[in-house]
């Protein structure tokens, strides 16, 4: 549990803001971002389990 929150509070700060920028600059949708930062969370789960 306390590797969980450190681990993906770290990951998703760094994915959120590649995510902002791409889609902000690329698209410009808000929904596009929410959608790529869910993916980003699973991925990030993934890598702290492993």
């Amino acid at each position: 549990s306390q590797s969980m929150p450190i681990g993906n509070t770290s990951m998703t700060k760094e994915t959120i803001d590649f995510t902002y920028r791409e889609p902000v600059h690329a698209n410009g949708t808000g929904k596009l971002i929410t959608s790529r930062i869910e993916q980003s969370r699973l991925d990030c789960k993934g890598c702290v389990e492993l």
